[in-house]
């Protein structure tokens, strides 16, 4: 991981506690379960297997692999089909609800580590668009819950979350104008820190 300049943040995410739970599974595996499914959109799947409803523990966990096999597959062909400014990396999600996933994965093990990820997921007439962070971009400055809601504002947008991590919704075709406005507040937030450490 270290070789493909994964930072040390990612390596936080395999050692971890884990906790064990009567029916098999751990913390972990039953978090990716839950999200799995939700992401294939099929949420009532896990929460009736946790309910009673044994018979749809293949079902569930079907999901989930399919799930992991589609995030590996988007993961990959979004790293080759990125785009990159001073500030940001960016691209654009093959399916709508795997934009965050895919951006969270990049963003710890694959990208650029110097700035952030930003992913679109371009719908009919509005673009959905993810980002994500690091800790160590947040200690040097950047909050992109604030670069969110700037940012989809000055296009006719809404967006905000956390600092690490955040959303927005914008009209379509306003993405250059969005990561042009983006751009420049990432460069005021962690821009002058970078200048500064030269």
């Amino acid at each position: 991981m270290l070789e493909q300049k994964a930072g040390f943040e990612a390596l936080s995410y395999i050692e971890a506690d884990l906790y064990y739970f009567d029916f098999g599974y751990s913390s972990k595996m039953l978090s990716s379960i839950i999200d799995g499914n939700g992401k294939m959109g099929k949420n009532s799947v896990p929460v009736a297997y946790f309910l009673g409803f044994e018979n749809l523990k293949q079902e569930m966990e079907t999901n989930w692999k399919l799930f992991k096999t589609k995030i590996i597959d988007y993961t990959y062909r979004s790293l080759g089909e990125m785009f990159s400014t001073p500030h940001i990396s960016y691209f654009y999600a093959p399916e709508s609800e795997m934009a965050g996933a895919i951006s969270g994965i990049l963003m710890l093990y694959l990208a650029d580590q110097t700035k952030p990820v930003i992913g679109f997921s371009v719908g009919k007439d509005e673009t959905k668009v993810s980002s994500r962070g690091t800790r160590k971009l947040v200690s040097r400055g950047l909050n992109l819950s604030l670069v969110m809601r700037d940012a989809s504002a000055a296009v006719g947008g809404s967006g905000g979350g956390h600092d690490i991590a955040a959303g927005a919704v914008i009209p379509k075709g306003k993405e250059i104008q969005f990561l042009e406005t983006a751009e420049k507040i990432i460069e005021t937030q962690i821009g002058k820190v970078q200048a500064k450490a030269r």
